[in-house]
């Protein structure tokens, strides 16, 4: 109560800047967000907090893998942080949003599962990504997937329910890297944490290790 107190006056009294972000565009509501604080997220929200909402990332050539193709790095829209973080109160929140998309809604609910320990599809991964593909097929919009990445074994991203069903942990892996790379871009930190852990797979694979 002391720290929303605290943060209202300052905001209040011009002492604290609400747009102010780190080098990587991180502002106070992302901060936020990770934390899951509910009692600050509504203040900061209440108090004018900017809210930010997906841009289209520049796509891959079938020849450039992802993690090589030039990119401005763009900021995580805070739907796709609470997502990634299993915020429910904010996912909740950005999904009711006037000027949350269709398109938006679905890509957080393939968001949401990626989970963090990115080994294996639990039930939960396999629940909300149905979520999303009946979304997205009640909503009736178009396949976001790329083409198909030859370092990814020409693997695309999951497109129907068929597609998630008796997954095996590497096809979960390479859906994750997919996943993350089209909606938070391929320089995000999940992104590439993913990318690392999938290539070191593949190469162990390929060694024979």
């Amino acid at each position: 109560r002391e720290n929303e107190t605290a943060l209202r006056l300052l905001v209040t009294h011009g002492k604290a800047d609400l747009s102010q972000t780190t080098t990587a565009g991180i502002d106070s509501l992302h901060i936020t967000i990770e934390r899951e604080s509910r009692t600050i997220f509504d203040l900061l929200l209440s108090l004018g907090a900017k809210i930010i909402w997906p841009s289209p990332h520049p796509a891959p050539s079938p020849i450039t893998p992802y993690f090589t193709v030039p990119e401005v790095y763009q900021p995580p829209c805070h739907i796709f942080v609470a997502a990634r973080c299993h915020n429910t109160f904010a996912m909740e929140y950005f999904s009711k949003h006037q000027d949350c998309t269709q398109e938006c809604e679905v890509d957080m609910w393939l968001v949401r599962g990626i989970e963090r320990g990115w080994d294996y599809p639990t039930s939960k991964v396999v629940e909300v990504w149905r979520k999303a593909l009946e979304l997205r097929e009640s909503y009736k919009l178009d396949y976001p997937g790329k083409g198909a990445i030859d370092l990814y074994q020409g693997v695309q991203e999951v497109k129907t329910l068929n597609d998630i069903y008796n997954i095996s942990p590497k096809q979960y892996l390479i859906q994750c890297v997919l996943i993350s790379e089209r909606i938070f871009g391929p320089l995000y930190c999940t992104s590439c944490d993913l990318k690392i852990k999938l290539v070191n797979r593949l190469y162990k694979e390929n060694s024979g290790q």
